[in-house]
């Protein structure tokens, strides 16, 4: 008797443990799954994977801004000023693969109406592997979901919990305003590119791979941008998409080891003015032309990551109608784009690249 009494308290202990730790994420809902909560004053959470289910069910918008840290330093306000835009909502997710953004650009379309998307083009989309998964991030696919199994995870998780008891103690934790949220622009960082050794470094690295590329047009397969992006553009006429190509520094171009991947990645516009052939709600954008952006390494944090500069020249162009590649002109584009890189012989660091 002693036993079974001691296995049913244990059982019921368990139960309402687990009810308890429930019922603190559920009141203090760290990632604003459930509701936007006044506890956090629009404060939100740095966690990009955990965070975004919630903006997107919780946040009143038709217009996103979606993809990878190639958009993160995107200014939402800006962007509505220009193209004359309502409250939109950056979801951007640093290292998102495409096949984890397949499930959120769904859950996206399920939960709101969306007129209008801005999304990079990153070159995870030029890989062959159309499965491949962050190995650095999980990605939790259960809160991208409308199952009750999913917000049930939500509240049973123990990453979850400590958010929650982190937030009741100090009333912060990695939270910031939403407008400025994993907005990286620092330029501090990117002035470590013009330290004379970090150049001598850079310059060895041009001059031992200085690749060369011809223009001669060739044809790539990428199963990737197929399976995980096409159908939603395809599927989704009622949604104007304005794509644009990162505009990588051309050191990096310039740099890659892997021959192969280098001609996937330049060819990659190619197949896009192709294959987007014929979606009218789908335009694409490469600023690459624009050699001040491209040439100059102040611009840039790493390989490609740029300045919020760049991403207001986007948006510039963007609505302007400039540096918009189709099948009509991208014979012109792909052989400037590869000109440059074929002429690009040394580092260049002058003034960074400045749009007002």
């Amino acid at each position: 008797m002693t036993s079974k009494r001691n296995f049913t308290l244990s059982i019921f202990l368990s139960f309402l443990m687990c009810f308890l730790f429930a019922s603190l994420n559920y009141i203090v809902d760290p990632f604003q799954y459930f509701r936007k909560s006044s506890l956090l004053n629009n404060e939100y959470h740095k966690n990009q994977r955990f965070q975004v289910p919630g903006m997107i069910k919780n946040i009143n918008s038709s217009n996103f801004v979606i993809g990878t840290s190639m958009g993160e330093n995107f200014e939402t306000q800006r962007i509505d000023k220009e193209l004359n835009w309502n409250n939109t909502l950056r979801l951007s997710v640093s290292g998102i693969m495409p096949s984890s953004q397949k499930i959120l650009l769904n859950f996206l379309n399920r939960s709101r109406k969306v007129n209008n998307i801005i999304m990079d083009l990153h070159w995870y989309l030029a890989e062959l592997d159309p499965n491949k998964k962050n190995s650095t991030y999980d990605f939790p696919q259960y809160l991208y979901s409308d199952s009750l199994w999913g917000k049930i995870k939500y509240l049973i998780n123990s990453g979850v919990l400590k958010e929650s008891t982190n937030l009741l103690l100090k009333h912060k934790s990695d939270f910031k305003v939403r407008n400025k949220l994993n907005n990286w622009m620092n330029d501090k960082v990117f002035a470590n590119y013009t330290k004379d050794n970090n150049l001598i470094l850079l310059s060895k690295k041009l001059t031992s791979q200085n690749n060369k590329i011809t223009v001669k047009s060739q044809t790539f397969q990428y199963p990737s941008f197929e399976k995980n992006l096409f159908p939603f553009l395809q599927n989704n006429p009622n949604i104007t998409f304005y794509l644009f190509l990162p505009p990588y520094s051309t050191w990096h171009y310039k740099t890659i080891k892997d021959q192969d991947f280098l001609l996937r990645l330049v060819f990659f516009r190619s197949y896009l003015t192709q294959k987007l052939q014929g979606l009218k709600n789908v335009k694409l954008f490469a600023v690459d032309e624009n050699f001040s952006i491209v040439n100059n390494l102040a611009n840039y944090k790493d390989y490609g990551h740029f300045r919020n500069s760049v991403n207001k020249y986007i948006i510039h162009s963007i609505k302007n109608s400039k540096h918009q590649i189709d099948s009509s002109n991208i014979k012109v584009h792909m052989e400037k784009f590869i000109q440059n890189i074929n002429a690009y012989e040394k580092v260049l660091i002058s003034k960074p690249y400045i749009y007002p």
